[in-house]
């Protein structure tokens, strides 16, 4: 395994374009922590293996980021794994669907959070 580049965590990367950056970064050096929903732990194991087979170190940490406790405990739980923290991509999103007549500045703003 060669020296890291640093510690990452990327949100949502059990799919498309979180799952792109955490091999990106893999590929480029970096240690990597992969969240998403704990529902796709599996999609997050297959890719976990993947990164290892780069000599990179990664854990899992799921967890729905929407959930404010959550999101803290995954945090903490990726710099204890991996010994810090120096890059975070939150590539997960958030979708509801609203008819626009319900659809209030309020929630606008909490989809923006």
């Amino acid at each position: 395994m060669s020296v890291s580049k640093g510690f990452a965590l990327i949100t949502g990367s059990a799919q498309g374009i979180g799952r792109s950056i955490a091999l990106r970064l893999a590929h480029d050096g970096f240690d990597i922590a992969l969240n998403d929903v704990p529902k796709k732990g599996t999609q997050l194991e297959l890719l976990a293996t993947e990164i290892e087979s780069l000599g990179r170190q990664v854990c899992v940490v799921p967890a729905d980021v929407s959930i404010n406790e959550q999101a803290k405990e995954m945090v903490e739980s990726a710099v204890v794994k991996l010994g810090g923290l120096d890059v975070v991509s939150l590539s997960s999103y958030l979708t509801r669907r609203i008819a626009s007549p319900e659809f209030s500045m309020r929630r606008w703003l909490l989809m923006l959070e």
